[in-house]
């Protein structure tokens, strides 16, 4: 599913585990330093393709994750707009209300999404 939104986030590169598509949440862990997010990690930005503002630009073979700003983010749903978001399984956040610890917040929903699994724009904090 295409998502079109201009990103407007500051990211910094961190080596992965493995390429992931812009969209997935990570977390600290896996071979390397991040991984896709998993159920009750701790979930630290999202995969983006074109940052605004990047930091450790010279890392050979990063790459970019959003650790604040607006990004789109893989969801599982039900979300409302201004649920807090957590990590979820398969790189993917869902809400706080569906399933989570309030601890392990890493964004809030822009956005409501009513459909099983897709796309929304987020804000990470």
């Amino acid at each position: 599913m295409p998502y079109t939104l201009k990103e407007t986030s500051l990211a910094e590169k961190y080596i992965t585990d493995q390429v992931y598509d812009p969209g997935t949440s990570v977390q600290i862990g896996g071979s390397n330093e991040v991984t896709q997010s998993a159920f009750h990690g701790r979930a630290i930005g999202v995969v983006v393709a074109e940052p605004a503002y990047m930091m450790n630009s010279d890392l050979e073979g990063g790459t970019y994750i959003a650790i604040k700003g607006r990004v789109p983010c893989k969801v599982y749903g039900p979300i409302s707009k201004g649920d807090g978001l957590v990590g979820h399984n398969f790189g993917h956040a869902i809400s706080i209300n569906v399933d989570g610890d309030p601890l392990l917040i890493f964004a809030m929903a822009l956005e409501d999404f009513n459909d099983t699994e897709g796309i929304i724009e987020i804000m990470v904090l």
